[in-house]
């Protein structure tokens, strides 16, 4: 479960918004299979410049370079596959990285011992992730139509509790005395409230 917020006049909104578990990992079933089966998992491999082989190359940048799986590899990469489905990777890293012609690559990459590998996702993939951390400030998660992935969640119908914008904008003006913190609030409300205007 986490939060999101809407400013709503003068008042924070804040309301729970509840994961489907089970319609979850289905959905990432369904999406995974849309990729490539040796594509789910990459192999991040030094880039050692003209000496590095290009077959099977997704993605290159001048320190590594992020590779297909090969036959044996995908055998024990489906175990990764399976903890990321039942959601054991929520906490690790992920990113959208530019792969040239117009296309992104949304890859998660979960923490040591398996730090050589990276889960391929689908955008959709990419922005329930977000959406599941409370990344409400992404810019993906922002522009894009979120209409496959809004159903995936229960939005309750009124908030749970509720702030006047006021009294947080004085909280940080004079007790905080933060007006760098303060910005970024507001601004995080803000991005919060544009997600939530999508979902509901």
């Amino acid at each position: 479960m986490t939060n999101i917020y809407n400013i709503n006049d003068d008042k924070i909104e804040i309301f729970n918004l509840l994961p489907k578990k089970d319609e979850i990992e289905k959905f990432k079933k369904e999406e995974l299979l849309t990729i490539p089966r040796e594509e789910r998992v990459l192999i991040e491999e030094p880039n050692r410049g003209w000496l590095t082989t290009k077959k099977g190359v997704i993605y290159e940048c001048g320190s590594f370079i992020l590779r297909k799986s090969k036959l044996d590899e995908i055998r024990s990469s489906n175990l990764i596959i399976n903890d990321y489905i039942s959601g054991d990777f929520q906490e690790d890293r992920i990113v959208a990285r530019y792969n040239g012609n117009n296309k992104h690559l949304f890859l998660l990459e979960p923490y040591y011992p398996i730090s050589d590998k990276q889960i391929n996702l689908t955008k959709d993939l990419y922005l329930l992730f977000q959406l599941q951390n409370s990344e409400y400030s992404d810019d993906f998660l922002q522009t894009e139509d979120l209409s496959k992935i809004k159903d995936l969640f229960i939005l309750e119908n009124k908030p749970f509790k509720e702030i006047n914008l006021e009294e947080l904008i004085n909280t940080y003006t004079y007790i905080e005395q933060d007006s760098e913190r303060l910005e970024d609030k507001l601004n995080y409300l803000e991005d919060s409230t544009k997600i939530y205007k999508k979902i509901k």
